[in-house]
């Protein structure tokens, strides 16, 4: 099996064990050192296998449906991007609901010991849209929450919120495209040089600053992170704020045709 196709087959058998709830073979996909951020959770491989048990224990599970992973592999790095969507069936004050989120699932994998592992994962949230299962039930949403939540993510905040699990407001979202670009940019950086990875420039953007250099080392057959945190700090954040500032800006002064 060539490595494109190893990879592959590894993001889809963690996303398949997770929602099957087999939490022996997902382990088996993530490095215990893995960095795991999405919307409900952010820590380890390891603990993000154990939430996820627990989650799916108190019966908020959730189902996914992916698109063709995008790999780009270079010696024992791959960086693989995922088209998701994210479906939920739960219960908002009384109301049976189904909630789906669109997102793009941003991986990096290793091949460590002889067989690749996942070492990262991040989401970047799109869209999403919250209906009752049962057409004509009405769902009572206060607006003003929905309006203090992030566009891209707002319907699975406030779902997520009411069954227990605090939702952070930082996460990598189509709304705030600076800690996006700049996402794409550590990703392929990490993933290394090569003259034909055209998305290694592109990710680049225009004339920007290099990131500071990202490493993995060995340490007794097992590599650990160095200086990788794609989190966005309080800089980018208010950054991407000035960016949308001056995108809302351009967009009230350009004539509609």
């Amino acid at each position: 099996m060539d490595d494109v196709t190893e990879v592959s087959q590894l993001i889809l058998h963690e996303r398949r064990s997770r929602d099957r709830g087999w939490w022996s073979h997902m382990r088996e996909c993530l490095a215990v050192d893995a960095a795991v951020r999405l919307s409900w959770f952010r820590g380890s491989g390891a603990d993000f296998v154990a939430a996820s048990r627990e989650m799916a224990a108190r019966g908020d599970g959730a189902a996914h449906t992916l698109g063709p992973p995008a790999v780009d592999v270079l010696g024992a790095r791959a960086v693989v991007e995922v088209a998701a969507a994210i479906h939920m069936r739960s219960e908002l004050d009384g109301v049976e609901v189904d909630l789906t989120s669109h997102t793009r699932l941003l991986y990096r994998a290793e091949r460590r010991t002889g067989r690749w592992v996942i070492v990262s994962l991040d989401p970047i949230y799109e869209r999403d849209n919250l209906l009752p299962s049962v057409p004509g039930t009405h769902l009572d949403i206060d607006p003003d929450a929905l309006a203090r939540a992030r566009p891209t993510y707002r319907m699975l905040t406030h779902l997520l919120n009411a069954r227990g699990y605090p939702i952070a407001d930082d996460l990598y979202g189509d709304d705030r495209p600076a800690p996006v670009q700049r996402l794409y940019r550590s990703l392929f950086d990490w993933l290394g040089p090569r003259a034909d990875l055209s998305p290694a420039t592109a990710a680049r953007g225009h004339q920007e600053e290099p990131s500071p250099a990202q490493s993995v080392t060995g340490q007794q057959g097992d590599p650990v992170r160095e200086n990788f945190s794609p989190w966005p700090d309080q800089a980018e954040r208010e950054e991407c704020e000035c960016l949308a500032d001056h995108t809302e800006g351009d967009r009230q002064a350009t004539p509609q045709r």
